[in-house]
């Protein structure tokens, strides 16, 4: 058995130790006696007592709470400073963030729009389709990226029918030829048929 923090108190007959030791995994206190034999010239254990732990042990227990304490203070105060950290970092990355969208906003707004003028001509089913009224049927259909013209032209075709030509220009990153097709030959009761007669890109 080996003890620590040993103390020793001398007696008439001997010596009394006190410590402590491990037994089974439990710190308890030791109590040995020593007596002195004469023969030998020497001391010998007598007597060992072993009880439980006593007020040291539990002075030590209380010693590492206040370390453990410690060191949890010390752990919130650099958790403090990763707050600190961390809500910088969202800081900045929410500056670089609005600064990457200011200078997308304003490439968007210089960009160059590339645009395109149609000439269509719409052929009707015969002479008595009112085409001024169909005109104004396709200028009020609202297509995206296309503005119709103000005006239209009526010009003969043959056996006295006349043939619609209109125009329109167009954003061609956001509207298709097919798509102004289709807005016209919605109304199929009145148009026969269409025909691009120019496709012009201009800026």
């Amino acid at each position: 058995m080996t003890i620590t923090d040993a103390t020793f108190e001398l007696t008439k007959c001997g010596a009394v130790e006190n410590g402590f030791a491990v037994v089974e995994g439990k710190k308890v206190s030791v109590m040995r006696i020593w007596e002195y034999c004469e023969c030998l010239c020497d001391y010998y254990v007598d007597t060992v007592i072993v009880n439980d732990m006593c007020e040291a042990p539990k002075a030590e227990e209380k010693k590492e709470e206040k370390k453990e304490e410690k060191e949890e203070e010390e752990e919130d105060l650099f958790g403090d400073d990763d707050d600190e950290d961390d809500d910088a970092a969202e800081a900045m990355e929410a500056k670089i963030r609005a600064e990457a969208e200011k200078k997308k906003a304003e490439k968007e707004a210089n960009k160059k729009v590339e645009k395109s003028l149609m000439v269509i001509h719409i052929k009707p089913y015969d002479e008595e389709t009112d085409l001024k009224a169909l005109f104004k049927k396709i200028q009020a259909t609202p297509v995206k990226g296309c503005k119709w013209s103000e005006t239209c032209n009526i010009c003969p075709l043959a056996y006295g029918i006349c043939y619609l030509q209109i125009s329109c220009v167009i954003e061609d990153e956001v509207c298709s030829e097919d798509d102004v097709i289709e807005a016209i030959t919605q109304f199929e009761d009145e148009v026969q048929s269409t025909e691009v007669a120019s496709f012009n890109k201009f800026s």
